[in-house]
């Protein structure tokens, strides 16, 4: 089983997907002047997205009401999981476009 989780021991906002303590997939970022910045993603492909829902979802509850996803990470895993780089709005990601259009889900 994969957790997935924010890395509180770190200085920086650092989300983890772990599986019996090996390292999977690691997402970094900052929250400046509201906006969440994910500043680099490493790790399986496969896990980007709910790594990405997870951070997103945590930097909302810590003030954030945007995003921006740098082109640190490549476009071709934002394209695999039909993100943008632009996110203007947390709550409607997860209310529509988070979801591929479904409206009321949780992410």
């Amino acid at each position: 089983m994969v957790e997935i989780k924010r890395n509180h021991d770190s200085e920086d906002f650092v989300f983890e997907a772990k599986t019996n303590g090996e390292l999977l997939a690691e997402l970094h970022g900052e929250i400046v002047e509201g906006v969440f910045h994910i500043l680099k993603y490493s790790g399986d492909k496969y896990l980007f997205d709910g790594v990405c829902r997870a951070a997103l979802n945590n930097a909302d509850h810590e003030g954030a009401s945007s995003a921006v996803i740098e082109d640190s990470v490549p476009e071709w895993l934002l394209m695999l999981f039909g993100y943008k780089r632009n996110i203007p709005s947390i709550g409607e990601f997860f209310e529509s476009e988070g979801c591929n259009g479904c409206k009321g889900c949780n992410g």
